[in-house]
């Protein structure tokens, strides 16, 4: 399968002398749904600024769909890379929604006619069209991130980056914040989440990539989060439906990780 990102033995330190990121490769497929999981001050904020070229390598490579990121390339490499932070307030900042998000395309010299397209287009699919007119602060945090999102589809990335996308979200904005992401899954966009939430990533996730201290302990698939040594040395925990059945009955090669796999693991003792 072809690679929207590949990392090659990436580091970087801060100028206070902090190693943020030491060694870091892997591959990320096009298309898939990957989380980058690890807990705070894992390295996951800076790994994902220099997915885009907000931050440049200081040793080693990023290549993103076979280009790779530097000074020259960066500006491209931001059309193809967007970015959602986890605080919705540094990327929402324009009078309107609608300039909000209409920003990137409008900077990139597309047409007007064009940009109402693609402004309309994100804001619908986001469920923010009847708010289009509403000062961003007077929103929600839920309807904030909603509108920074829209902001990036608006740029039509190929690629979308999420920094802790369900943080400070109620349970139906985290939902209804991940029915959007599988959406855009079905539409072909590769997407990429950061995060702690360990629950969060057992139900949404095909691949996993675990940080910790800015060096990736692993990667794998969903059955990753079945490793408790693993999770142990990168201070998470199993998540609940795994451990529910750990202490409750099963064969480890038997356990599942989603609530579907659990549910029909359900039906079938009770039939």
């Amino acid at each position: 399968m072809t690679k929207a990102i590949e990392v090659k033995n990436l580091d970087y330190k801060y100028s206070d002398g902090t190693e943020a990121l030491r060694d870091i490769s892997f591959s990320i497929d096009k298309g898939s749904k990957t989380a980058l999981l690890g807990p705070n001050g894992a390295g996951k904020s800076t790994l994902i600024m220099h997915l885009n070229g907000i931050l440049l390598p200081q040793r080693g490579k990023v290549i993103i769909d076979g280009k790779e990121v530097n000074k020259k390339t960066e500006r491209e490499i931001k059309k193809k890379v967007g970015v959602v932070f986890q605080d919705p307030d540094d990327q929402v900042f324009s009078t309107t929604v609608w300039e909000d998000v209409a920003f990137g395309p409008v900077n990139m010299g597309i047409a007007e006619e064009v940009v109402r397209e693609k402004v309309e287009k994100a804001l619908k699919l986001v469920d923010m069209w009847q708010l289009k007119d509403k000062m961003p602060y007077h929103l929600s945090y839920g309807q904030k991130k909603r509108v920074a999102l829209a902001g990036i589809l608006a740029m039509d990335s190929d690629i979308i980056v999420l920094d802790e996308p369900g943080a400070y979200l109620d349970p139906r904005g985290k939902h209804d914040l991940f029915e959007i992401l599988n959406e855009l899954h079905r539409n072909k966009k590769t997407l990429l989440i950061a995060t702690h939430d360990i629950n969060l990533v057992a139900e949404w996730a095909d691949r996993i990539i675990i940080l910790k201290e800015g060096q990736l302990l692993k990667e794998g698939d969903r059955s990753l989060l079945l490793e408790e040594e693993i999770l142990m040395q990168a201070n998470l925990t199993l998540p609940i439906v795994p451990s529910i059945f750990l202490q409750a009955c099963c064969q480890r090669s038997k356990i599942p990780v989603t609530v579907e796999e659990a549910v029909n693991i359900l039906k079938r003792v009770m039939r």
